[in-house]
């Protein structure tokens, strides 16, 4: 079947791409360039008071994960190597770069004589803590981010940590209680940092549970009530949801701070956001996203976000001997400016030279339908026919294309040979 026949499901949305890109985006302004804002006049107030939700780019990332990797979980539910598949490709996904980052790591530490600095010491958070993706506990007890080249890192340790709680629930919740079910998971963020006594709850996966269970809610509706998302009613709903989040985070940028309801309102605004995007898929609304610069950064977005603050950190030690500081001023712009350039190009080289061909490598590892599973109920939630197929690379899937892949829920083998993840 040729491509411009496809159901609109089975297409490679180039939009999931830019979603990731501008996630990047965001990410990178946050810790690059807006430190450089100065206080100033109301007009520069406001300026920075609406940019500085760029910080948020994090959980656009998280609720992207949950979609995706939701996605692929619910429609490989009746595959009998469903672990196995999964977690081999999510090792050949995360794990080759992110060895690669704390391998850089010590070793400028060690070449550079920077033993000792303030930049590159343990801190609160232990280094053997970082090997086994837990840093994000004493970060979380703390509130401190230990060595800031790997302060990123808590993120990549919530997401391993979800991987190890996601697919149990979904094979093991019975499938009608599926939706139920993660909206309840997603409650339980703002519960969780109310009565936490830890010092940063939302480094947690727990303590940003919202973010991840709506991702996956937003999976399950495009499986199962694919025109809700794309009727009016929801997009009327979602407007407007967008709408008074976005008031909420205004509030919370100028220092208004809702308490543990912070990340719910970031939630909201991001997951009323993708809704609005999975549902016009493919139309001129979200042609801004099919651009060519943001689906490139999307691609390689997880070497962006994992080595920047290594790269950050490095420059500004080399030019000035010291981390970023305010006084700089434009020749601290210039830096990180220069910081930005040498992110891409080091994410680039990574990507082009082994992430893509490890990405392929792990895709070599096949789902196979397990027909004891593949009740007609069953096979609905999969995505497939109620008649059970016998290979499940004859049942189509999604994945996370470059942080996670960025097809559609349904994928036919001709685009699947296109893919990178």
């Amino acid at each position: 079947m040729p491509p411009a026949a496809l159901p609109p499901e089975t297409r490679h949305w180039k939009e999931l791409d830019g979603v990731r890109g501008l996630a990047a985006l965001l990410v990178l302004y946050a810790h690059l360039f807006l430190m450089w804002i100065p206080a100033g006049p109301k007009l520069v107030f406001w300026a920075r008071t609406l940019s500085g939700q760029a910080w948020t780019g994090v959980y656009l990332f998280f609720l992207l994960s949950g979609f995706l990797i939701g996605g692929i979980l619910l429609r490989n539910r009746a595959a009998e190597n469903y672990y196995s598949v999964f977690y081999t490709r999510r090792a050949f996904r995360i794990f080759p770069l992110y060895f690669l980052l704390l391998g850089s790591f010590f070793a400028v530490r060690a070449i550079f004589g920077y033993l000792h600095s303030p930049e590159f010491a343990a801190g609160p958070v232990p280094f053997w803590s970082y090997f086994v993706l837990v840093q994000n506990f004493p970060m979380a007890v703390t509130g401190q981010w230990g060595a800031p080249p790997l302060g990123v890192t808590w993120s990549v340790a919530l997401e391993e940590q979800f991987y190890l709680f996601l697919p149990l629930w979904i094979r093991l919740i019975p499938p009608r209680w599926h939706a139920a079910s993660f909206l309840f998971l997603a409650a339980l963020g703002p519960i969780f940092r109310a009565v936490s006594s830890w010092a940063h709850p939302p480094f947690l996966a727990l303590g940003s549970s919202e973010a991840l269970f709506l991702g996956v809610f937003v999976a399950w509706l495009q499986i199962n009530r694919p025109a809700l998302l794309s009727s009016l009613a929801w997009r009327t709903v979602a407007t407007i949801v967008l709408g008074m989040s976005g008031a909420g985070m205004l509030a919370i940028s100028a220092r208004h701070s809702l308490g543990p309801l912070d990340v719910t309102v970031v939630t909201l605004f991001w997951g009323a956001f993708l809704s609005l995007v999975v549902g016009a898929m493919g139309s001129q609304g979200t042609a801004w996203l099919r651009n060519g610069f943001l689906c490139w950064l999307g691609r390689i977005s997880y070497g962006v976000y994992l080595f920047h603050p290594l790269v950050l950190t490095v420059v500004f030690l080399l030019a000035t001997g010291s981390a970023p500081d305010h006084a700089l001023g434009l020749k601290g712009f210039a830096l990180s400016a220069l910081t930005f350039g040498l992110t891409l190009g080091l994410a680039s080289a990574t990507f082009y030279g082994f992430e893509r061909a490890l990405i392929a490598r792990g895709r070599k590892s096949k789902y196979r339908t397990d027909r004891k599973m593949a009740s007609p109920s069953v096979m609905e939630v999969i995505g497939a026919p109620a008649n059970p197929v016998s290979k499940a690379e004859d049942v189509p899937v999604v994945s996370r294309g470059s942080v996670e892949g960025t097809t559609s829920p349904l994928e036919s083998s001709a685009h699947r040979r296109s893919r990178v993840d």
